[in-house]
């Protein structure tokens, strides 16, 4: 039989505007408009469509954010 607290719980799936919401509240700031543009560039997080919705993943799409990070600089 199987045991409901043994299940795993499944990867919550974030539309655009919570997607951008999220990520600005861990400090990158982006916005709903700019995830539209890189969708359409095929330059943004990976996504999924759920019929016509693009829902995105948030840990993809914070490993996305972190290697599109450039190096800490100086100030010379």
């Amino acid at each position: 039989m199987n045991d409901p607290t043994t299940a795993p719980t499944p990867a919550p799936f974030l539309g655009r505007a919570a997607l951008a919401d999220a990520m600005t509240s861990r400090g990158l700031f982006m916005t709903k408009g700019t995830l539209d543009y890189l969708a359409k560039r095929g330059d943004g997080p990976p996504f999924s469509r759920w019929g016509r919705r693009c829902v995105y993943d948030l840990d993809a799409a914070m490993r996305w954010a972190e290697a599109r990070l450039q190096p800490v600089q100086r100030a010379a």
